[in-house]
């Protein structure tokens, strides 16, 4: 399937889908990362792939900060950036799930119809 026509159709079933750089976009959300979905030629195979090193460099960063504010007993700030680590990582599960339901749908996509 060539992915302009994908691109279409997942937008005629409810997704935020544009094409960038050849591949497929989409976006769920303000909470959700964008997916990406690349045509694999040697598999021959939709990869559906989001990046989350940004997420975990991220929570990382704000994880060693929240100890550093609970060790000079800023407890407020601590809180802070707990919530952001916390955010991260709902971010990262809501992305996950949200691939899921694209795979998902592609591989309805792909199955045959049968008659009934």
């Amino acid at each position: 399937m060539e992915l302009s026509a994908l691109s279409d159709l997942l937008n005629n079933n409810g997704f935020n889908a544009t094409m960038k750089n050849g591949n497929v976009r989409v976006h769920s959300g303000w909470a959700v990362l964008p997916i990406t979905i690349k045509h694999d030629i040697a598999k021959d195979m939709l990869v559906v792939a989001y990046n989350q090193t940004g997420q975990l460099l991220v929570a990382i960063l704000f994880v060693i900060q929240c100890f550093i504010f609970l060790g000079a007993g800023a407890f407020f700030s601590a809180g802070l950036a707990g919530s952001v680590v916390f955010l991260c990582a709902m971010n990262v599960v809501l992305t996950d799930s949200s691939a899921k339901e694209i795979r998902q749908h592609l591989r309805q996509m792909a199955l045959p119809q049968q008659d009934i």
